[in-house]
């Protein structure tokens, strides 16, 4: 029992120190925030931080891992469901998550410091419907994936960047099920 006790209480000190970077990375850059202020927002001291992060960058790299690890436990879950009905739910379930983590995924996906998070995310998010393309395009598209791949990758980051800046625009529901039907008319599925 204290064992899980010293795991909650690690897992809110984590969510805490998160929650303040990306909460301050709506006012400034990464680059202009110290441990100091995520500390200030997190109502924690230094030395918490410090347990667990050595800088800034280890917080944002902990932060892109979770992010991550959500992503693809989501749409591997539906990887062998019915299609098409499985690509709608993914993304629901998808959209639902990273709403949730509003200021986190755009603190991500607009983080010109991290080299690695959008192309782990385009590379999952592509893996995804690629093999719907691959699956229902299976003659004379070979050389077509790559340019599939970056296409869908791309366009959905594009995207959810987009309506996570303006969510009152249009529902999750509405947003899901318009790349939903972008994604089959691209695939070329008939109902």
């Amino acid at each position: 029992m204290a064992e899980h006790k010293e795991y909650s209480c690690i897992r809110k000190t984590k969510k805490a120190l998160a929650d303040s970077l990306s909460h301050l990375a709506q006012e400034k850059p990464l680059n202009k925030i110290t441990v100091k202020d995520v500390c200030a927002g997190a109502q924690l001291s230094r030395n918490a931080f410090y347990t667990h992060y050595p800088d800034i960058n280890g917080l944002i790299e902990d932060i892109e891992s979770q992010m991550l690890v959500r992503v693809q436990t989501i749409l591997d879950e539906f990887v062998d469901g019915e299609f098409p009905h499985n690509m709608l739910v993914s993304l629901q379930r998808l959209l639902t998550m990273l709403s949730e983590n509003k200021e986190q995924t755009l603190m991500l996906i607009d983080n010109s410091n991290s080299t690695t998070f959008l192309p782990k995310l385009k590379n999952i998010l592509g893996s995804f419907f690629f093999g719907y393309f691959r699956d229902f395009n299976t003659a004379g598209f070979e050389k077509t994936y790559d340019y599939f791949y970056v296409f869908i990758a791309e366009g959905m980051i594009g995207m959810l960047r987009r309506w996570l800046e303006n969510p009152e625009n249009m529902s999750k529901e509405m947003f899901a099920y318009m790349s939903y039907v972008m994604i089959q008319r691209l695939v070329q599925i008939e109902q």
